[in-house]
């Protein structure tokens, strides 16, 4: 019995170790935001105090293994990607006041024709982009999600940010996040 206990634990260790895993153990741009549209009025993190955060639970993170697992769009199937446009990267806090500015918008609508700016604000654009140059509609707190998400997976350790994410609540318009061309950092 002892036997196929220390088997099984051995297995089950075996396991793990050969599944790379990334943990965040502390701040979540995505949670921050959904903390916001919950309670527009709220006492919440300004920009500052967000991006603080990040950086010190961000310094807590782990990494293992040649690529990270988990979907951060599991409801969509589809995961963020992250600097593979040749895009600019953005500062993060330029990208963080455009992410609260879409949340403080709630259920307005964000409406693409084929492409849009949603936000500009210092050296960071958040655009979308609409499947076959459709006109849609989504609400700026989804787009504020969708950007959420894109910041937990793509935000470096440079303190700049540069991918793109399929939004929440519409599936059909590709949010990114970047520097406007001839500003930020290049990779």
């Amino acid at each position: 019995m002892t036997k196929i206990i220390a088997v099984l634990l051995l297995s089950t260790c075996l396991t793990a170790a050969a599944t790379p895993t990334f943990t965040n153990k502390g701040f979540s741009f995505r949670e921050w935001v959904e903390e916001i549209i919950a309670n527009p009025t709220g006492n919440h993190l300004s920009t500052e105090e967000a991006v603080a955060s990040w950086q010190e639970s961000s310094s807590k993170d782990t990494y293992s293994g040649s690529t990270r697992t988990g979907n951060v769009f599991e409801r969509l199937g589809d995961p963020a990607t992250c600097n593979e446009q040749g895009k600019l990267s953005a500062p993060i806090p330029d990208a963080v006041t455009c992410i609260m500015q879409l949340a403080a918008k709630g259920t307005e609508f964000c409406p693409t024709n084929g492409n849009a700016t949603y936000c500009q604000f210092g050296a960071a654009v958040i655009e979308g982009t609409s499947k076959n140059g459709q006109q849609l509609n989504s609400y700026c707190n989804d787009l504020a999600r969708g950007a959420g998400y894109v910041m937990d997976s793509c935000s470096r350790a440079d303190n700049t940010v540069e991918g793109a994410g399929y939004v929440e609540g519409n599936g059909d318009i590709l949010l990114r996040i970047h520097s406007p061309d001839g500003v930020g950092r290049a990779k």
